[in-house]
């Protein structure tokens, strides 16, 4: 019984994780993007902001998120960037995402997405993952 615990909560923080971070520190690089492009990538705000597909295959449940790659305003180097992945579901839809300026939340992607569905039945839940972006400062958190 313990040798199935730990896997468990292993996978369930995995799935669970959910929290934006920076792309080297999840392991997302080129080969993480899903293709072809045109369907997994989609650009916003003249370019820049550029918003991708990203699957790391493993663990099944939940190996589906986005990565988000934006201007580097703090930098003084043109042509800077930065990016930003959030990872824990099992399906992200980038054509369908849609950019919103709200005056009490700020300027928003609100990314169709689908998460595990813990009652083991085979289906996905339908979500919807909301980024905030804060161009100004070169960041991109999750809104919950």
């Amino acid at each position: 019984m313990k040798s199935l615990i730990l896997p468990l909560l292993l996978l369930s923080a995995v799935c669970n994780a959910n929290q934006m971070s920076d792309c080297k520190d999840l392991n997302v690089d080129l080969r993480s993007l899903t293709v072809p492009l045109e369907e997994s990538s989609k650009s916003f705000l003249d370019d820049s902001v550029q918003l991708y597909k990203i699957d790391q295959i493993e663990p099944a449940c939940c190996s589906v998120g986005v990565a988000v790659v934006i201007n580097d305003a703090q930098s003084e180097v043109p042509g800077v960037s930065k990016c930003f992945a959030v990872m824990g579901y099992t399906g992200a839809n980038i054509p369908n995402t849609q950019l919103v300026h709200s005056r009490s939340r700020g300027t928003l992607l609100i990314i169709p997405a689908s998460t595990y569905n813990p009652e083991g039945d085979g289906t996905s839940l339908d979500t919807e993952l909301v980024l905030k972006l804060d161009l100004p400062n070169s960041n991109v958190s999750v809104l919950e």
